[in-house]
């Protein structure tokens, strides 16, 4: 097996593996799977807040065991995700960019976000706002 078949394998079971927990996370805290059609507005804010507190614990757990149990160090995850995220821009840069900053030459959006990729704290500024 190619190192690029080890690697898309790889990614094949993180991306299974985030769903399942993700899907047996929403029947713990809110008591059914959310899909395209559930209007996440109408569910339980607090559930929600729940619901991604333990998945945020959970993986913080992970990448703990990951170091202590694999040797692998945080700096190479790093380095991982953020390869992983530039090469997803360039596959698809429209997950990165607002159509709203098409055109005007500024990467700055209204919410601080500069443009790089990173749109975690762009969301987590909405939230508080």
């Amino acid at each position: 097996m190619s190192d690029q078949d080890q690697i898309q394998n790889a990614l094949v079971m993180l991306i299974e593996g985030f769903e399942e927990f993700q899907k047996a996370l929403e029947v713990k805290h809110i008591g059914m799977e959310v899909d395209e059609d559930t209007d996440i507005e109408k569910l339980d804010a607090e559930k929600l807040e729940q619901m991604d507190h333990e998945f945020h614990q959970a993986m913080l757990m992970t990448l703990e065991k990951l170091n202590e149990e694999n040797n692998i160090d945080m700096h190479d995850v790093g380095a991982v995700a953020s390869i992983l995220l530039d090469t997803v821009e360039e596959v698809a840069p429209e997950l990165f960019h607002d159509d709203d900053d098409e055109g005007d030459g500024n990467d700055d959006d209204d919410n601080g976000n500069d443009g790089s990729g990173n749109d975690v704290n762009a969301e987590k500024h909405e939230a508080e706002a």
